[in-house]
């Protein structure tokens, strides 16, 4: 195969992997956005609303519990244990998360760090070719001995190579996101079915909290 067309058959997949690599980051983008939502959803919407159903519990326990057993009374204490190791586990699983997104948040800096790199590489990379333009305009560009001994048809079959693993990484993400797409449409329905569950225990104790003085 010639230089030339190797040259011509480099462009066509490179820019093809170039569109590639921008779909699965846009793709990653948009599920980032999913997941925060549904974290969004699950903390400042369902865990507000099940702790709230978990107090007005509490109150109604309590309620049955002074009118029919005294708060020095070993049923009282048992429950009161109940609801405070509850309450400690909630903290530990709360400090347990928030360690969890402050290392998400870390890899995302990192990430940023390495696109401000990148970028800073294309700067570099334009600049010179800013200058290689200038001096093939005034005819007094010369390559370097280093330069002189590439070996063109060489360089051209390594590219070759690295751009077919690029390829297979481009199908390998592709693949991964579409499962991280799926997990994330399957928890937000999650989301959804968890919070009518609440919901209906939020009917229920409004109910018994209604009608609790007619039995104590």
């Amino acid at each position: 195969m010639s230089e030339l067309k190797k040259i011509g058959i480099l462009w066509a997949d490179l820019l093809e992997i170039k569109s590639l690599g921008y779909l699965i980051r846009a793709k990653i983008e948009q599920n980032i956005s999913i997941v925060l939502s549904n974290i969004s959803s699950s903390f400042m919407g369902n865990r507000q609303l099940a702790n709230h159903n978990t107090d007005d519990i509490k109150f109604n326990i309590e309620k049955i519990i002074g009118s029919k057993f005294g708060e020095a009374d070993k049923v009282s204490k048992l429950i009161q244990l109940r609801f405070l190791n509850h309450r400690q586990k909630l903290n530990k699983r709360l400090l347990s998360n928030s360690e969890d997104l402050l290392s998400a948040i870390e890899n995302l800096q990192s990430v940023q760090k390495k696109i401000m790199s990148t970028n800073e590489e294309i700067i570099r990379f334009n600049t010179s070719a800013i200058e290689l333009s200038s001096n093939l305009l005034s005819e007094d560009h010369d390559f370097g001995e280093d330069e002189r001994k590439i070996s063109v048809d060489e360089e051209l079959d390594k590219l070759m190579e690295s751009c077919s693993m690029s390829r297979k990484k481009c199908q390998t993400l592709t693949k991964k996101i579409e499962d991280v797409f799926e997990a994330n449409t399957n928890a937000q329905l999650e989301v959804q079915s968890k919070r009518e569950k609440i919901m209906t225990n939020r009917r229920n104790i409004s109910e018994l909290r209604k009608v609790i003085d007619v039995f104590i």
